[in-house]
């Protein structure tokens, strides 16, 4: 088995002249995993591997979903699809034991791996192509799947350079405080939500300052600045920590890019909207979310509010969220 360059078009060689082409964007996750940990839950990453001549390549890894066993992987893999040619990969996923040294896959415990999938059968199965995990020698376990969904790339190479912040969170935590994650999903166009990326937690800060950070548009919303994007803040402590029936919501919104870089004033200095947990909240039935933040279960909004129009999202006063919840701002710079 050998090992290749993470991210980047990945697969066979340059096409022939004329050879139909696409990159497609590969994104991933997985339900019901086993749970290897004792005191707590699976930390699970996943490898992308692609069949080159007689041997597998590693085309790169995910990052590492702490406590979870029903990841969702914000690290994507753009691939080089050939319309005329059967392209196979395969992917393990792997309980991570020691972060330090999380490619020395003899410290980490396998959870389970899949069969090879052609990549056209990947990006031609709408809503992802979920399959079951299996031990190394192809026997099922029962338990386990991974879902694996291409989305062909479309638009330029544009990168949004956002700012992001929160004010007055709820204060989740004991002691009167909260650990908030940002989190931002795309739409997929069939009700689910694909998540694109994921913060670092800010501990103890119920106003807190994420890092600036860039991402490609094609990432962010395959190209399409109408697409919904999912902003979620969640408090880390409840999120992957915590108990189940603890709800780890501080808030979200929903808008499109289109939206942000309208009224949000994107390139025109530091602008905010006002609605985490308030106005620009989605209808229950839009953005289903557990309390291990998964969007798979019921979400506990009530959907008693439209999102905001673009003339509504300018400036303040219009905080119309739940008691409880706080307000939030989004500030892109």
């Amino acid at each position: 088995m050998q090992a290749g360059a993470a991210g980047g078009a990945a697969g066979p060689a340059a096409p022939a002249h004329g050879e139909p082409t696409a990159e497609v964007e590969v994104t991933i996750e997985c339900h019901g995993l086993r749970n290897m940990d004792t005191f707590s839950k699976s930390d699970p990453m996943a490898i992308v591997y692609a069949q080159t001549g007689d041997s597998w390549t590693q085309v790169g890894v995910t990052e590492t979903v702490w406590d979870n066993l029903n990841p969702k992987f914000s690290k994507s893999f753009v691939l080089r699809y050939y319309f005329e040619r059967t392209q196979l990969y395969k992917f393990e996923v792997y309980d991570v034991d020691d972060e330090q040294r999380r490619m020395d896959l003899s410290r980490q415990e396998l959870i389970g791996v899949t069969a090879p999938l052609a990549l056209g059968e990947i990006v031609a199965t709408a809503g992802g192509k979920s399959v079951p995990l299996l031990a190394r020698d192809g026997r099922e376990l029962g338990h386990g799947t991974l879902t694996v969904e291409g989305t062909e790339q479309q638009g330029g190479n544009d990168v949004a350079h956002l700012t992001l912040r929160g004010e007055g969170l709820a204060a989740l935590d004991w002691f009167g405080s909260s650990d908030p994650i940002l989190v931002i999903h795309r739409g997929s166009g069939d009700g689910r939500w694909v998540k694109v990326w994921e913060s670092a937690p800010i501990k103890a800060n119920v106003n807190p300052r994420w890092k600036p950070f860039s991402i490609p548009v094609r990432k962010l919303c395959v190209g399409d600045a109408s697409r919904p994007l999912l902003l979620e803040i969640l408090d880390w402590e409840r999120s992957v920590r915590a108990p189940s029936g603890l709800s780890a919501m501080a808030g979200a919104m929903i808008h499109s890019f289109l939206d942000l870089t309208l009224f949000l004033g994107c390139g025109a200095g530091a602008n905010r909207l006002v609605g985490v947990g308030g106005a620009g909240r989605a209808p229950a039935d839009r953005v289903p979310h557990d309390d291990a933040g998964d969007t798979d279960g019921p979400h506990p909004w009530a959907a008693d509010s439209p999102p905001p129009s673009a003339g509504q999202g300018k400036g303040r006063g219009i905080d119309r969220g739940r008691p409880g919840y706080g307000r939030g701002d989004a500030v892109i710079r």
